[in-house]
């Protein structure tokens, strides 16, 4: 989803922004929680360095960030008067095409990497259906990363109607319902853990639509709250408190490791990191408002922003592609080339992918915007 788009004007849910903003600084944003994502798949497998391989193990938490920004911007955004059918017209052109042209990039490099895919699970894939699907086989089919966009196409087919929804509520209720979902993500995987198999259970509560369309919701929320003169960090703060937060959880999860032999779970992980994704966002959003400075606001590292959507529907293949070129194992200077190779080969094919693919036809397939 696209962070630039304008926001409601004078009246509507929205209406306490009395003038279009552009949230340039959640753009930038996008970039560095793709950044987690990429180190779960590259640091992870390449190099054999613990502490390294722990802190990127927990860069899972970036899709937790895209789904509550996800929600956040697609509230912000909200257009009076717009109908589903124009709405879904809109999602549908901004998510479809690249899924489609990254899809058919990666079914022609499985001879590289992990060869998930059948006719049938290709289909399911194609079709953004892969999530709903327990098995690895088939929520990985086709381009790995494009389970999450299966969530997103669940978000987007409620959000009209759970948007009206909310809208309507005052904060003590809104609160309420926030509260409720913080519950049911944090009780959800405890269930989940007694009574199934970790496999299992990482499929419900890290793959499954109706659980992470908690986090997505709890983003609609945020943004509903901003109507109200709620108090907010400087970004400067927000960010520090995000990074040490982070530092914070990566901690806890060594602890477990070392102490108790267990493995903090990716749905609680991402529970944890919840209140520094909400500051760093509300944050954000409030700096490019009102104009107060902000960090992130940076043109490279918003164009960097604009290419996330891409780079994270990119790395795997090329991963996989670099790896099958230049296969392990490697010395340690090997190991960082390799690194630097994919992250750079991995960003560039991202920004050919937004120039060339993403824009110009979601661009096209939008039509005249009204």
């Amino acid at each position: 989803m696209t962070t630039s788009q304008r926001s409601a004007q004078s009246t509507g849910p929205l209406s306490v922004q009395q003038h279009p903003a552009r949230l340039d600084s959640l753009t930038a944003m996008r970039f560095f929680a793709a950044v987690l994502i990429l180190a779960v798949h590259s640091f992870r497998p390449i190099l054999d360095i613990s502490a390294l391989n722990i802190m990127a193990d927990l860069g899972v938490v970036g899709v937790s960030f895209f789904f509550v920004l996800s929600g956040f911007v697609l509230t912000w955004s909200a257009r009076v008067g717009d109908s589903p059918k124009a709405f879904y017209r809109r999602r549908w052109a901004r998510v479809y095409p690249l899924h489609i042209v990254t899809t058919l990039i990666a079914l022609s490099t499985l001879v590289f990497g992990p060869a998930f895919a059948t006719w049938y699970t290709t289909i399911f894939a194609v079709l953004l259906l892969q999530a709903w699907a327990p098995t690895p086989s088939w929520y990985l089919a086709g381009n790995a990363p494009s389970w999450s966009l299966s969530c997103e196409a669940f978000f987007y087919a409620t959000f009209p109607f759970t948007y009206r929804w909310l809208s309507k509520m005052q904060p003590g209720k809104l609160l309420r319902v926030a509260v409720a979902i913080v519950l049911y993500l944090a009780v959800t995987p405890a269930v989940f853990l007694l009574l199934t198999t970790p496999q299992f259970n990482h499929a419900i509560t890290y793959i499954n639509p109706l659980y992470r369309v908690g986090e997505f919701t709890l983003g609609i929320i945020i943004a509903l709250a901003m109507r109200y003169p709620i108090p907010v960090l400087r970004v400067s703060q927000a960010a520090i408190f995000a990074v040490l937060s982070y530092i914070c959880v990566a901690a806890v999860k060594v602890a477990l490791i070392l102490l108790l032999d267990w493995t903090l779970a990716d749905a609680y992980a991402a529970l944890l990191l919840m209140p520094a994704w909400i500051v760093l966002i509300t944050s954000g959003a409030r700096a490019d408002t009102t104009g107060a400075p902000s960090l992130f606001r940076r043109r490279y590292l918003i164009v960097l922003g604009e290419w996330s959507f891409a780079l994270y529907l990119v790395h795997a293949f090329a991963r996989d592609t670099l790896l099958w070129l230049w296969p392990p194992p490697f010395t340690r200077p090997e190991s960082v080339a390799v690194e630097l190779i994919f992250v750079a080969s991995s960003i560039a094919l991202a920004g050919i992918l937004h120039v060339a693919v993403e824009r110009p036809l979601e661009k096209r397939l939008r039509g005249r915007r009204r």
